[in-house]
């Protein structure tokens, strides 16, 4: 009986293993700064506010693998790149000087997809640390996404518990064999 509760056990561990690799697995297929949900077409900036002249680097997801992506302000070009087989891209652009203080909505757009960002460019200073925490509305993700993952391995575990336990009461309510 014990060997088979060690076994049990055993078994329940490596599903547990399998279940937590293959959902980290899953999880990794999405952007890394994936803001819009998988696959959904959208970029961060960083850093969403700068100054005159400032630099910028956009991020972003939802294009055609290898399709080149075009950055606009009121029409004006300040950047293109190159989508990666997976549909991200991330690229680095200093903005035009001729931009003045205020917020700008940047547009990319690769094929027929077309997404937007706000960025805020404010007077000299330092643009570390400014802002006011997101460009455009967006929402930064913080946290790992495992929770689900986790507590279903917690759930298993108890599971696992359960089982060892009454498993135990049994083997403990069984009679004795007699001697002789």
């Amino acid at each position: 009986m014990f060997r088979r509760l060690v076994f049990i056990a055993a078994a329940l561990t490596a599903l547990a293993t399998f279940f937590v690799a293959s959902s980290a697995s899953a999880q990794s297929t999405c952007a890394t700064s994936d803001v819009y949900g998988c696959g959904t077409p959208g970029f961060i900036l960083t850093p969403p506010t700068t100054n005159v002249g400032g630099q910028i680097t956009i991020s972003g997801q939802g294009c055609d693998a290898n399709q080149e992506v075009i950055f606009t302000i009121n029409g004006q070009e300040i950047g293109r790149t190159v989508s990666g087989p997976d549909g991200t891209f991330s690229a680095t652009f200093n903005l035009p000087p001729s931009l003045g203080v205020g917020q700008y909505t940047i547009i990319g757009t690769c094929g027929n997809t077309t997404m937007s960002n706000v960025i805020t460019i404010e007077a000299g200073g330092s643009s570390e640390g400014a802002g006011s925490g997101g460009g455009g509305g967006t929402l930064v993700q913080t946290g790992s996404g495992l929770t689900v993952t986790l507590v279903r391995v917690g759930l298993l575990l108890i599971g696992a518990g359960g089982l060892i336990l009454i498993a135990t009461r049994r083997r403990r309510e069984e009679p004795e064999p007699a001697n002789g």
